[in-house]
């Protein structure tokens, strides 16, 4: 077990990094969206979401003029799993807005272009209410008796409803 302490005549003055964001600010943002999470579509209550820079603090640093579009309501499933996909991608040390910009974790609903840096698409799917649950049950089994993974029977259902 280890023990820190300050030391008390220590002079910190003013420690650089992150700043807690206005109530105003947050309650404009909750306004615009929607006490919702931006990646699930997933009703929660405000303060369970957080809220998330679109393009990683880690990438651009904090900016000097909070402005709405530039900030996301995430829950904090999806806020981990941004979190942990920004401190993984190559992007993080090249540091270019425009990379993070066309990503899916800053702009899942506006045409994004690669996740992380990877040249692939992602589709969340979210199942709530009866009726959507027994659909996902029925996928499901259907999916365990075709031996195959449930996003394996999706896209083949998707493909032969396209080649119709």
């Amino acid at each position: 077990m280890a023990i820190y302490a300050l030391d008390e005549e220590a002079d910190l003055g003013v420690l650089p990094g992150r700043r807690a964001f206005p109530s105003k600010f947050r309650k404009a943002v909750v306004e615009k969206y929607g006490a919702r999470c931006n990646l699930c579509d997933t009703a929660h209550s405000v303060r369970s979401l957080s809220l998330d820079h679109r393009v990683p603090y880690i990438v651009g640093g904090e900016p000097e003029t909070l402005v709405i579009q530039d900030f996301q309501l995430l829950c904090a499933s999806h806020q981990r799993k941004k979190s942990w996909e920004c401190e993984h991608c190559p992007n993080r040390n090249t540091q270019n807005n425009k990379v993070c910009r066309s990503c899916f974790w800053a702009y899942p609903d506006t045409g994004f272009t690669h996740v992380a840096i990877l040249n692939f698409r992602r589709l969340d799917l979210t199942f709530t209410g009866s009726d959507d649950i027994a659909l996902y049950e029925g996928l499901r089994k259907l999916a365990s008796h075709d031996d195959v993974s449930l996003a394996c029977l999706v896209k083949r259902l998707i493909r032969d409803f396209i080649d119709k």
